[in-house]
């Protein structure tokens, strides 16, 4: 006999009907049932604002004009994951401050890339700017792929080449696969 359980998740089904499945099957009808489609699958791209493709078009112009074409995709594409092309973002406080403006930057590493008045991190012109910045400090230490270039952004220019405490491991790589499948 299959017992199902109905929890406030999901619906799960038995440990040992779980094993009887065949696992590709069990995996199937698990991603089917419970997991989250934004976390594991590209979501279908939507059509921006006027606002957000200004700011879009903005990030392309200074890209190209620091950095090259090369590096215009991925910045996008980071742009994309951390505000949505929202010039005015603040991430939630954490214990290195809270990060602003499109590519959000932490107040610490917008300091040391010379971009002093942090207070301005959430005007576009000057996020967007503090962003490039740090994109190109991430080059200067060694970066030469989109892979790389989406660690250093997650985990600083010295923190993108080596292996991380297990908890700020995981959370970089997670952050990497978002950054490298998403949408520019």
């Amino acid at each position: 006999m299959i017992k199902w359980l109905t929890v406030a998740a999901g619906v799960f089904c038995s440990t040992a009907f779980a094993q009887a499945m065949e696992s590709a099957e069990f995996f199937t009808r698990d991603k089917a049932m419970n997991w989250k489609s934004e976390i594991y699958e590209p979501v279908a791209h939507k059509s921006l604002s006027a606002r957000k493709t200004s700011v879009r078009n903005k990030v392309i112009r200074r890209i190209r004009e620091k950095l090259g074409h090369r590096w215009v995709k991925i910045g996008l594409k980071i742009a994309k994951l951390e505000s949505n092309f929202n010039c005015r973002a603040v991430g939630p406080r954490t214990r290195h401050g809270r990060a602003k403006g499109v590519f959000q930057v932490i107040h610490k590493s917008a300091r040391a890339l010379g971009y002093n008045k942090t207070w301005k991190l959430t005007e576009c012109n000057y996020g967007i700017a503090a962003g490039v910045a740090h994109m190109q400090a991430c080059l200067d230490s060694g970066v030469r792929t989109d892979r790389q270039m989406a660690s250093c952004h997650v985990s600083g220019v010295y923190g993108w080449k080596i292996r991380l405490a297990k908890r700020s491991e995981r959370y970089k790589q997670k952050y990497i696969r978002l950054a490298l499948n998403g949408e520019g």
